[in-house]
């Protein structure tokens, strides 16, 4: 059993010892790959920039913005453009309901200038009626005194 110890403590100070030593690691040089002259020199300057990715990251969002605000002018012009015929077609049902009113008020003033003129009429007839009574009755009633009383 003891030799089982010393086995544990003598793998654990050697582990401990590993630990100490450290392993020498180099990094790697980081460099940029250099080009020769003579390959740029042929190639036109506007493909060289075409190339290089955009270090503006600002302008992609200078562009997103744009669209963004190009897209809410487009949408308050539809808006605008949908509000201005809604009123325009209410405005026109409104000058539609005005114009019928307009003819049902003629119409009913009509009607009641009709029913006055027959009223009228009607009370003309009566007054006349009235009168050939009055003087109908008048006749029948001389006749009658004067039958009942002779003169």
């Amino acid at each position: 059993m003891l030799s089982g110890k010393e086995d544990s403590s003598d793998i654990q100070e050697n582990f401990i010892e590993d630990k100490n030593t450290e392993t020498p690691y180099m990094l790697p040089k980081i460099s940029r790959k250099h080009k020769n002259k003579q390959e740029t020199e042929g190639l036109d300057l506007l493909d060289v920039q075409s190339k290089k990715k955009s270090k503006k990251n600002g302008s992609n969002l200078e562009n997103i913005i744009q669209k963004w605000v190009e897209q809410q002018e487009i949408r308050q012009i539809e808006f605008d453009r949908r509000r201005e015929e809604k009123e325009k077609k209410e405005q026109e049902q409104k000058t539609e309901l005005l114009r019928m009113k307009h003819q049902s008020d003629m119409m009913l003033f009509g009607l009641l200038g009709n029913l006055t003129n027959s009223l009228n009429s009607l009370n003309k007839k009566n007054d006349q009626l009235e009168k050939s009574f009055d003087q109908t009755n008048q006749g029948k009633l001389l006749n009658y005194f004067n039958i009942m009383m002779p003169a």
